[in-house]
């Protein structure tokens, strides 16, 4: 189990790990880190758990909404259509 300890100094959070692996980071750095894998948490929740709360739109309603017709979301499995959040394929789109 690696364990990490935080320094906090004039603005920069130093992160010593037990694996001796070192590594400096700004507060807005660690800021980012920490927004970034917040949403790639609420994206991973809502392709794990379509059926669940969530805090976007989720689902065939949603795609639909955005302009994918029933003839292209039938030739998409029907998970991918559940757990479909609006993220786009915009070839998809191109003419």
């Amino acid at each position: 189990m690696e364990i990490e300890v935080r320094f906090f100094i004039l603005n920069v959070i130093y992160l010593a790990t037990s694996g001796y692996g070192r590594r400096v980071v700004t507060v807005e750095q660690e800021r980012s880190i920490q927004l970034r894998n917040g949403v790639h948490k609420a994206y991973s929740l809502a392709a794990e758990q379509p059926q669940a709360e969530h805090p976007f739109p989720v689902g065939r309603r949603f795609a639909e909404s955005l302009g994918y017709t029933e003839a292209i979301l039938a030739n998409i499995p029907s998970i991918a259509v559940d757990s479909f959040c609006g993220v786009s394929n915009v070839a998809l789109f191109a003419d």
